[in-house]
């Protein structure tokens, strides 16, 4: 098929081939997925904090043999899809920075006047404590996951993300 672009020129639309990027993105819309192209280019091998505009500015990317977060079954079935199709260099997990809540105010123990009361709280407040020390050092500073490959032109593509 031609198509005139011009008065004096005419281009070929059978010569034109998307590039990995958008036919990666086109096989994830014939698998139900909803891929997304990111402005980064290359592999990684330690972890970094993008700096990019947009959605994912200050998220970790980890390359996956240094993650241990846990994969789901459709994310590797839709990393599965894009290798028996296309080259791919790497697979990344992304991590979403936890936001940062303000702290809460301390009570003041010092006008308590009964140490049952006192020592009640602060039981509390070390179960508490515990708890969290735990929830941070099983979960870390990271959350909601995305499964992201490298495309052999270097093209980073999150394939799916999940919520822990």
């Amino acid at each position: 098929m031609l198509v005139q672009t011009d008065k004096k020129s005419v281009v070929s639309t059978l010569d034109w081939k998307p590039s990995v990027a958008e036919a990666v993105v086109a096989l994830g819309r014939k698998h139900h997925g909803h891929y997304e192209i990111l402005p980064v280019q290359g592999v990684i091998d330690k972890p970094i904090v993008l700096d990019i505009p947009g959605d994912y500015q200050g998220w970790t990317a980890i390359p996956i043999e240094m993650d241990d977060s846990y994969i789901p079954p459709e994310a590797r079935r839709q990393e599965r899809i894009v290798r028996e199709n296309f080259t791919v260099l790497q697979t990344i997990i992304l991590h979403e920075p936890k936001p940062v809540e303000e702290p809460k105010p301390q009570r003041d123990y010092t006008k308590v006047k009964e140490v049952g009361t006192v020592l009640g709280n602060l039981t509390v407040a070390g179960v508490a404590l515990a708890a969290g020390l735990i929830y941070v050092l099983g979960m870390g500073l990271l959350y909601d996951p995305a499964l992201c490959v490298v495309t052999e032109d270097g093209t980073w593509i999150i394939l799916i993300k999940w919520e822990i």
